[in-house]
Order: C-alpha cells, then sequence, then structure tokens
C-alpha cells in the first residue's frame, strides 16, 4: 500500500494577502471568502500567515507585516502524512 503524502491532501488554489496590505485588507478579505487566515506573500514569496486572531485589538490601518506570524512550520509536499 502506497503512503499518503501531504501533497495528497495541500490545497492548490491557495488565496493569499499581499504583505503591502493592512488589516483592513485582511478584514476584507476575510469577509469575501469566508476563511479566516492566509498565507502572506511578497511577490510570490510566502513569509508569513495571519489569521482574524492576529486582528484583534489592531487598527485597520495597520500593517499586515506589524501583525502576521513569519516563525511558521511548513511541511514539504512529499513528506509522509503521518510525519506532517
Amino acid at each position: 500500500m502506497d503512503k499518503k503524502k501531504v501533497k495528497d491532501y495541500m490545497t492548490y488554489d491557495v488565496v493569499s494577502v499581499d504583505i503591502s496590505g493592512t488589516a483592513k485588507d485582511v478584514i476584507e478579505k476575510i469577509q469575501k471568502t469566508h476563511h479566516d487566515g492566509f498565507p502572506v506573500v511578497d511577490g510570490s514569496v510566502v513569509v508569513g500567515y495571519v489569521s482574524a486572531r492576529d486582528l484583534l485589538f489592531v487598527q485597520a490601518a495597520t500593517p499586515i507585516g506589524q501583525v502576521m506570524s513569519d516563525n511558521l512550520i511548513v511541511a514539504d509536499p512529499d513528506m509522509d502524512i503521518n510525519d506532517a
């Protein structure tokens, strides 16, 4: 039996937000997509992750880079799903 890999469970059509955006931009994207968090990208490079919880108690004009998490744990697509 073949072992399942992370890539077998990954989402490939990912909705992201740009590092140059603000908390307001993320709130609007949450309302539009009903997702509660997004990868933060700088061009085509993922630089962090921002969730709805990160936006609690911040001003709408707060830059995403100030509230996102940037110490991420990631899994390689070829990693065994049980190891992930």
